[in-house]
């Protein structure tokens, strides 16, 4: 069974799934899929700031940085053209050991810090935290960092 995998979903496979009956895919997105233990997750990736590509760097980028420093990283899976203002999607993974947690959070426009020079923005340093300020708990997923590290050496070319 994989317990972490991250990767965008072939045509063949939005149509199969039909998930374009449930979310009209325009044209300047993906569908991509995350895998954490038994959760498996579809979202949907705009391609009007990054191309698939510039996504899978950041993933390969973020992951092997995680596995190398043990600092808490992100997957960014949806980012927008800064002049539109909006939110980004991403996955913040915190480290704990062996173990690795994952959230999934909105980040609003006022957090992202964009820079002419560099196209992957900056965002502040996320805290782990169990609960938000109302005292609602956030949803988290367990992995482990083996299967992290597992997942980068078996599948070298799903982050090309």
């Amino acid at each position: 069974m994989t317990m972490f995998s991250i990767r965008f979903l072939h045509r063949h496979e939005v149509k199969q799934r039909r998930l374009v009956s449930h979310w009209h895919e325009p044209a300047d997105s993906a569908f991509g899929e995350i895998v954490l233990g038994d959760f498996k997750e579809t979202f949907i990736s705009s391609l009007s700031y990054w191309r698939q590509a510039q996504y899978l760097a950041q993933w390969r980028r973020s992951l092997n940085s995680l596995l190398k420093s043990g600092k808490p990283s992100y997957l960014i899976v949806s980012i927008d053209q800064p002049e539109l203002n909006l939110a980004m999607f991403v996955w913040p993974i915190f480290v704990f050991s062996k173990r690795l947690i994952f959230q999934n959070r909105l980040i609003l426009p006022e957090d992202i810090k964009y820079s002419v020079s560099e196209l992957e923005p900056k965002i502040a340093q996320f805290e782990y935290q169990e609960a938000d300020e109302d005292g609602n708990r956030f949803s988290e997923w367990e992995v482990g960092r083996e299967d992290l590290a597992h997942f980068l050496e078996e599948q070298p070319g799903v982050l090309d």
